[in-house]
């Protein structure tokens, strides 16, 4: 049983690794994006998006919905999610 204990914290400390990496990656992309001239984010658009809506919310206001490609889904969704969120307050404060 103990063995089985430490083969899965070792596992646990293994996906906090990963999972902070991931994190750390998004980071310096969306860094980058920040940074890059707005003739050059069209490549990151590319890479990192399927699409992007601009729609209308109900109470007429812009709104924006960034849908990853693979594997950028699976591993950024969340991550993007809030990075969306803290631009769009930067935008409107």
């Amino acid at each position: 049983m103990k063995k089985e204990l430490d083969a899965l914290t070792a596992d646990l400390g293994n996906v906090a690794r990963y999972a902070n990496t991931a994190i750390d990656l998004a980071q310096q992309c969306a860094d980058a994006y920040r940074q890059t001239p707005d003739h050059d984010r069209r490549m990151f658009n590319q890479v990192l998006f399927e699409r992007i809506e601009v729609y209308m919310d109900e109470d007429d206001e812009h709104q924006v919905r960034a849908i990853l490609a693979p594997p950028f889904d699976k591993h950024f969704s969340s991550i993007l999610k809030h990075i969306v969120y803290e631009l769009q307050g930067r935008r409107k404060g």
